[in-house]
């Protein structure tokens, strides 16, 4: 009786700190982010501007028929 206690005590003690560390532990972080600044929407904007709206779309409406993929079996660019 006294082993199983113990294995349980050991069993539960791991799950406590496998849990305490995947919220974090003591490292000072918060487990909630920031929200956006305005600076980070406004890079955003640029980069997806730069990057993605060619194929997604400047509205983010993606490109016609994004659901089938065409005769080379390539799906069109979803929206974003």
């Amino acid at each position: 009786m006294r082993r199983w206690l113990i294995l349980f005590l050991l069993m539960a003690g791991a799950a406590g700190v496998g849990a305490w560390m995947m919220a974090g532990g003591t490292s000072g972080t918060s487990a909630t982010p920031e929200p956006p600044q305005s600076v980070d929407l406004a890079e955003g904007a640029e980069f997806y501007q730069e990057y993605c709206a060619s194929c997604h779309g400047a509205d983010l409406e993606g490109q016609a028929g994004w659901r089938s993929a065409g005769e080379d079996g390539i799906l069109p660019a979803p929206p974003a």
